[in-house]
């Protein structure tokens, strides 16, 4: 592009040619104007030497028009602040996973029985425990309630048009969502009947925070939206909703965070844990496992001391437990607790208990419980059943109170089997 200066040359270079072809006036007069106009900018280039010319003028602005200036800017960013408009980028992390060929080998496991069993009316999934400990599991099409006194069946609550996906305990009241029917119902435990029914578009998980005393909310996963939304348990009102990054399977809350596990879209093979704010659903960061590892079944965030808000991950593909620190975002523990690890829990003591079952071509399935010390990260397995070869993984669910609780599905007979406590020291 020519310059001022060139321009000038050029335009009196013309001027002379012209005097000597003694053109029209009028046509030479239009062609300089023409030349004229297009060396000035125009359009955005045009906005742009206003621009910088006011610039050039700020110098020999009045004091007045500085502090109204400066009021203008920090009003800007403290209503961008306050209406939450402006947060900072979440941290994306890969996750150092120790080796386990520098981990000591386990012990091998004691074996235990099975104080109870109780036969359900269908296939299991969810397991939660209402305010006075009495298991809930989703059987089938049904929500059943189990007697921590005589294992019985007791309550029952029919799911209309489709099967419960999730059942979770919450301010007194259980929940239970409705992938098929799109709905999530209230239920009253001392009834099992359904208080009221909300409807939310395709819900596939439910979590609630138990470190949340004074109106705790219910946090509603969409694995078809890729949705993560928070409802006042209380007010049902809709405090914040959030879209997932990935194909969501996994949610859980704890210490005021809420926590997904995914498939991340560019990475099938690989799974993604995803830390969002639980005040407004803002996403905190994110930690990406490898590739080739099998993605979890279920997702632990600890309330209990000595070591609350921490999150566990029972990693299917190696055998083990992580434990992902909140505060750096990282694994700061990689603990072996046997083959397969499924369903996870908090005891009441602080420890972290685990499903572990044999992988295939053993001669034996063999399913049991590891119980991990939140500290100390000391591993203590019991085996409770052991079948032929073939007979199935088994273990679904599990949910710790008085008794450790696991729903199980050996070759299509589901049931809830009850371990006592003292069977676990």
């Amino acid at each position: 592009m020519l310059t001022d200066g060139q321009l000038r040359e050029l335009l009196a270079d013309f001027a002379a040619d012209t005097d000597s072809l003694q053109p029209d006036p009028s046509f030479r007069a239009a062609l300089l104007t023409k030349l004229e106009a297009a060396r000035r900018p125009s359009g955005s280039k045009a906005l742009l030497h206003r621009w910088l010319g006011g610039i050039g003028a700020i110098g020999q602005w009045h004091p007045v028009a500085w502090v109204w200036l400066v009021a203008v800017v920090l009003a800007f960013l403290l209503g961008a602040i306050v209406a939450g408009g402006w947060r900072p980028a979440p941290v994306e992390r890969l996750a150092v996973v120790v080796d386990q060929s520098a981990r000591p080998s386990l012990l091998p496991p004691r074996t235990i029985g099975l104080a109870s069993t109780v036969t359900l009316p269908g296939a299991p999934r969810s397991i939660a425990l209402d305010a006075a400990g009495d298991p809930w599991v989703i059987a089938g099409n049904r929500v059943v309630q189990v007697n921590r006194a005589d294992g019985q069946i007791g309550h029952a609550f029919d799911q209309a048009n489709g099967a419960p996906t999730s059942v979770a305990s919450s301010d007194g009241f259980l929940w239970v969502a409705s992938q098929a029917a799109g709905t999530v119902a209230k239920l009253d435990p001392a009834t099992g009947t359904a208080i009221l029914t909300l409807q939310i578009d395709s819900p596939t998980g439910l979590a609630t925070d138990a470190s949340v005393t004074s109106s705790p909310g219910l946090v509603v996963l969409s694995r078809e939206r890729s949705m993560l939304s928070e409802i006042d348990s209380t007010s049902l009102a809709l405090r914040w909703h959030a879209t997932v990054p990935a194909d969501p399977l996994l949610v859980a809350a704890g210490g005021g965070r809420v926590w997904v596990i995914g498939i991340p879209s560019n990475d099938r093979a690989g799974w993604v844990l995803l830390e969002y704010a639980g005040t407004d659903g803002a996403l905190v960061g994110s930690l990406r496992f490898h590739s080739e590892w099998a993605p979890p079944r279920s997702l632990l965030v600890s309330v209990r001391e000595p070591n609350p808000a921490m999150v566990w991950i029972p990693d299917l593909a190696n055998g083990r437990l992580l434990e992902v620190d909140p505060g750096t975002l990282g694994v700061v523990a990689t603990i072996d607790v046997g083959a397969l690890p499924t369903a996870i829990a908090e005891g009441a003591d602080g420890r972290i208990v685990v499903t572990f079952a044999t992988g295939p071509g053993t001669p034996q399935d063999v399913n049991g419980v590891a119980l991990v010390g939140p500290v100390d990260h000391a591993v203590a397995r019991y085996v409770f059943r052991t079948d032929p070869a073939g007979a199935g993984q088994g273990a679904v669910g599990i949910a710790v109170g008085s008794s450790v609780w696991i729903s199980m599905d050996w070759a299509g007979a589901p049931s809830l089997g009850r371990i006592d406590q003292a069977e676990l020291p």
